[in-house]
């Protein structure tokens, strides 16, 4: 898995206050899987606080500090950004994987929905993260049963069409 967190970004929140929130984006080394997400200081910092009650050894990183002045200030946010860049790839490296880490990151819930997107059974056909119906009567070797595919040309692409007997060349 590879973790980074490569920006941050200025938003309004409901009370017309500046907030940053980092952006964090999660790679799959094994599959196509790839996602972001938006976290606050706050989320980082219920992490680290989680983790550092079941691995002493975390006491040692270097968080960054909260602070009360200069919070607005590019930075603050670009050396923010820059460890908690560093303190995910920490936890990328812990062996388990702390299921708080994997929580943070969703993970579970963006496996699912990639897991759906690309599943294979006897009636879908993966293609590039996606998958695309294909019609019952094909056998294994995607060969037709028991008929000839019609096809009706429509904007340069071939669409079956049993009312159209024209089949593409």
């Amino acid at each position: 898995l590879l973790v980074s967190v490569p920006s941050f970004e200025e938003q309004i929140d409901s009370h017309g206050q500046p907030v940053t929130y980092y952006v964090v984006h999660i790679e799959s080394t094994t599959s196509n899987l790839r996602y972001s997400l938006m976290k606050r200081y706050s989320k980082f910092a219920q992490l680290k606080n989680l983790l550092k009650e079941k691995y002493p050894e975390m006491e040692s990183f270097k968080f960054p500090n909260k602070s009360v002045f200069n919070t607005q200030a590019y930075f603050t946010k670009e050396r923010r950004r820059q460890g908690f860049d560093d303190f995910l790839k920490m936890l990328c490296k812990t062996i388990p994987m702390p299921i708080e880490f994997e929580e943070f990151l969703e993970l579970n819930e963006h496996i699912a929905k990639y897991q759906k997107l690309t599943k294979v059974n006897d009636n879908n056909k993966r293609i590039d993260n996606s998958y695309i119906p294909v019609p019952k009567d094909y056998n294994k070797e995607n060969e037709l049963i028991n008929r000839e595919p019609q096809y009706i040309k429509k904007n340069n692409k071939y669409n079956n069409n049993n009312a159209n007997n024209n089949k593409p060349e």
